[in-house]
């Protein structure tokens, strides 16, 4: 009977022996890929209910809140304020691996993607350009400078850091896009006539619509127009933001900056040609998006 007890009596202690770890996600013990993400993310622990974070609810878009609940991989939080009606703020879900502790000492390193927050509520993707005795300065993606506090800059980790690049990336692709689109539509104003009243042009008003000269002063700097795809008004728009619409087919070549006019009653979008083959003409967008169509539908401007 006494080595029967003896035997009961320690049956707990090797049922809890440290050298037998629960299976990961047991219990809601965190796997061991989501433990390595809270330990990069969140170097001084855990994050835990009450904690301000900033997450992001999308690759490279970011928001404060509140820590409400923890679980294996992921965290609940609050943010904003309560939506009409309701006296409770918004809920959402994201990864641990999304979720940052704000305030966390950081060590900011020129060239480092970043998040920076550049105002009261705006947290935005941007890149660390210089520090200088405290003063960190970034940029964010399109390019506008900002003066960051340590406390409102979070080093993400290295998934978030490879989102940010790519869209650093498109958006200075984009930029390169616009300057030589801008000069192209210079030179096709400059080697052109001055359009005339009653011809119909495209003229661009932040995009490109379907006008009808009205009127155009001496020296033809800028040009009167009429919409004609758009709610009926007038506007006057300067002479390189005019296209004549010509009443041929034009034939595109790669390099080209067109418009594409398949849609009769939208705004043409602006698009530069990579390829031009039998029945089809291949097209990239500002940020590296791609559309086909045939050399009828576009209105070419020139290289």
């Amino acid at each position: 009977m006494r080595a029967m007890l003896i035997g009961v009596a320690v049956l707990p202690l090797v049922a809890g022996c440290p050298s037998q770890p629960p299976a990961p996600g047991a219990n809601g013990t965190a796997s061991t890929a989501a433990t390595a993400a809270a330990r990069e993310h969140s170097p001084a622990g855990p994050l835990r209910p009450g904690e301000a974070v900033v997450v992001a609810h999308q690759p490279t878009s970011f928001r404060e809140g509140v820590v409400s609940r923890v679980e294996a991989a992921s965290l609940h939080y609050r943010y904003g304020q309560p939506l009409q009606g309701k006296t409770q703020t918004r809920t959402d879900e994201v990864m641990l691996s999304r979720a940052w502790r704000l305030g966390a000492k950081v060590v900011p390193r020129v060239g480092a993607y970043a998040i920076c927050q550049i105002d009261a509520k705006t947290w935005t993707a941007c890149r660390i350009e210089s520090v200088d005795h405290g003063v960190i300065r970034a940029l964010d993606a399109l390019a506008t400078p900002h003066n960051i506090e340590q406390a409102r800059l979070i080093l993400p980790g290295s998934a978030t850091r490879a989102d940010i690049s790519q869209l650093f990336a498109k958006q200075e692709n984009a930029r390169r896009f616009d300057t030589q689109f801008f000069k192209a539509m210079a030179r096709a104003a400059k080697g052109s006539p001055c359009p005339k009243p009653g011809s119909v042009v495209a003229a661009r008003y932040g995009e490109f619509h379907r006008a009808r000269v009205k009127h155009a002063p001496p020296g033809c700097a800028s040009v009167d127009v009429e919409w004609l795809d758009r709610a009926k008004g007038r506007r006057t728009v300067k002479r390189f933001d005019v296209i004549a619409i010509p009443n041929s087919l034009q034939q595109p070549t790669p390099g080209d900056f067109a418009l594409d006019r398949r849609a009769e009653k939208k705004p043409w979008r602006v698009f530069r040609v990579s390829e031009v083959g039998e029945g089809y003409v291949d097209l990239r967008t500002r940020v590296g998006g791609r559309s086909k169509t045939t050399g009828q539908h576009l209105l070419v401007i020139g290289p």
